[in-house]
C-alpha cells in the first residue's frame, strides 16, 4: 500500500526527503550502513514529484555521511551509560532505533502530531519505542518524557535546528538545560556558505531554512560545551569525488556542521 504524501505540509514532506537517502544508502554495496527498515519504507511512500529536481548524489551523500555520525555518537553514548534514555527531535521517519538495534536503551520519537500519525501508518520494529505527538519549540512534550538524570539522555537534533529562528534554537537548548542538565545534545547546522546550494533545495520545496551559521562559535554562544564538531565535508572524503578539498577552505569547510556536545 503505498502512503500519499498529498495532505502533509511542506515541512512535514521533508521525512521523506530524507528517508530516500537512507534508502539509497542501503542499496549500495559500499554503503556506510544498512537499513532495511528504511528501504522497507521508502517503497511504501509516494516520492513527490517536486522533489526529483532538487535530490542529487551530493544531497543523498551529506544525508548519509550525517546520519553515520550520528549513529556513531548515539551508540558511544548506549554503551557509556547504565540507563540511556535517547530522545529523537522532529525524528520523522527516523530509522535509527531499528538500524543499531540496541537493546539497552529507551527510545522516544517526538514530532508534530501529523507527522506522528504518518510514522503510525508503517509497521514499527523499534527498541521500547514511545512516540510522542507535539512541537519541540513548545513545553508539553518535555512533561511526557520519563525522569531520568540528566547525564543519562541524549537529545538528538538531526537535519531540524536549521528549520527554526536562532532565538528559537536557544531557546530549546535552554528549556532542554534546565530540565535535563548535563544532558548529551548531538544535531547538525547548516553554515553561511551553504545558505545558496542548500538554502535554494530547501525553497524549492517549500521547507525553507532559517538559521545559518559562519562557523561552531556560534554553536559555543549558546552555552553548549562542545565535544566534538565534524565538518560534514571533510569525512568520507571517498565519496564526495572532487568536492573534498573544501575541507581544505575555511569558509567552505563550515558549510555543513555536525555536533555533539553536553548541556
Amino acid at each position: 500500500m503505498m502512503r500519499s504524501t498529498a495532505n502533509l505540509s511542506a515541512i512535514e514532506r521533508t521525512m521523506i526527503f530524507t528517508l530516500r537517502p537512507r534508502a539509497d544508502e542501503h542499496a549500495r554495496p559500499d554503503g556506510l550502513f544498512r537499513d532495511w527498515q528504511a528501504a522497507a519504507w521508502f517503497a511504501q511512500v509516494e516520492w513527490p514529484a517536486d522533489f526529483e529536481p532538487v535530490y542529487d548524489w551530493k544531497m543523498q551523500t551529506s544525508v548519509a555521511i550525517r546520519v553515520k555520525i550520528v549513529d556513531e555518537v548515539t551508540e558511544r553514548f548506549v554503551a557509556t551509560r547504565a540507563a540511556p534514555l535517547v530522545v529523537e527531535l522532529g525524528a520523522g521517519l527516523s530509522t535509527r532505533a531499528s538500524r543499531l538495534g540496541l537493546s539497552r536503551m529507551q527510545w522516544l520519537a517526538v514530532d508534530l502530531p501529523v507527522t506522528i500519525a504518518f510514522r503510525q501508518q508503517f509497521a514499527l520494529e523499534e527498541v521500547s519505542s514511545q512516540q510522542i505527538a507535539g512541537s519541540v519549540l513548545e513545553t508539553a512534550w518535555l512533561d511526557q518524557l520519563p525522569p531520568a538524570q540528566g547525564e543519562e539522555v541524549l537529545f538528538i537534533a538531526e537535519g531540524l535546528l536549521s528549520f527554526f529562528e536562532r532565538e528559537q534554537v536557544a531557546a530549546l537548548i535552554e528549556r532542554l538545560r534546565t530540565r535535563f542538565p548535563g544532558a548529551t545534545f548531538t544535531g547538525d547546522v547548516m553554515g553561511e556558505a551553504n545558505r545558496a546550494n542548500a538554502g535554494r533545495r530547501l525553497e524549492a520545496i517549500g521547507a525553507p531554512a532559517h538559521w545559518f551559521v559562519s562557523d561552531e562559535q556560534e554553536l559555543a554562544d549558546l552555552e553548549l560545551s562542545l565535544v566534538n564538531v565534524w565538518p560534514l565535508i571533510a569525512q568520507y572524503p571517498h565519496r564526495w569525488g572532487e568536492l573534498a578539498q573544501w575541507a581544505a577552505d575555511p569558509v567552505l569547510r563550515n558549510s555543513s556542521l555536525i555536533f555533539e556536545a553536553r548541556l
